[in-house]
């Protein structure tokens, strides 16, 4: 198998009601060069013999078992295991649009950018179905920034930039000594990205919307934790 454009990181935990449909998403891409690491976190209900499913039938899906030490530690088993010169990270528990991938990886390659941030769509469940549903994260600049339009936009745009992971698209270069920070259980993947920003000097802002984030009532983003605030002042100090 030729080494892969992209490595598609999906960590997956207890998620068999919604893999099937990420996963899914992910193989019918328009763009079709990248290999999909779904690292299983010690699921028990099913979602682990889904990942194998997937793997007998498709070359490009690679799967990794792993006992349960939570998504940064399953994000991470993907970064150590990824072939492709951009990585990407997916939840288990959404799904992507038919051309979110070409459109992103077209304008990597064009720019040759360090990062891409992209939009997405957030649909908000209860009850099993969708009661609301919106574009977040348009920053009011499309193309290429440079690292002073990208520290001017960070000052002044905060608030419209994500700290999802799955808002970018990475080169992988720029990962080869980060890793998400194991045994916390909020804010993980903000700290990354505000991590990996610090040591970006291009950025494409694409208008795109495609990533579907779906919340529902009852998960963990929706969830008090008492250790928010400390996990908030930590992800700001490296900014």
């Amino acid at each position: 198998m030729n080494a892969p454009e992209l490595s598609i990181i999906v960590p997956v935990y207890q998620t068999k009601k919604y893999l099937n449909q990420c996963v899914d998403s992910i193989l019918t891409q328009d763009f079709q060069k990248f290999e999909l690491l779904l690292v299983d976190d010690g699921s028990t209900d099913g979602s682990e013999k889904i990942c194998d499913e997937y793997a007998r039938h498709d070359p490009r899906v690679i799967v990794f078992h792993q006992k349960n030490h939570g998504v940064s530690a399953a994000r991470n088993t993907g970064l150590d295991h990824a072939r492709g010169d951009y990585i990407c990270f997916v939840d288990a528990d959404d799904w992507l649009k038919k051309d979110l991938l070409s459109s992103c990886m077209n304008a990597m390659k064009e720019s040759k950018a360090d990062i891409l941030h992209h939009g997405m769509t957030k649909n908000i469940w209860k009850n099993n179905h969708v009661i609301s549903s919106a574009h977040k994260y348009e920053i009011p600049f499309q193309g290429l920034s440079d690292q002073i339009t990208l520290k001017n936009l960070l000052i002044n745009h905060y608030s419209e930039f994500s700290v999802h992971v799955f808002n970018y698209i990475f080169k992988k270069k720029l990962l080869n000594n980060k890793r998400f920070e194991e045994g916390i259980s909020y804010s993980e993947d903000a700290i990354f990205v505000n991590q990996v920003l610090s040591l970006v000097k291009t950025c494409y802002f694409l208008d795109s919307y495609g990533y579907q984030y779906n919340a529902r009532a009852g998960s963990a983003a929706y969830k008090w934790h008492a250790e928010m605030l400390t996990f908030q002042e930590k992800t700001f100090s490296v900014i």
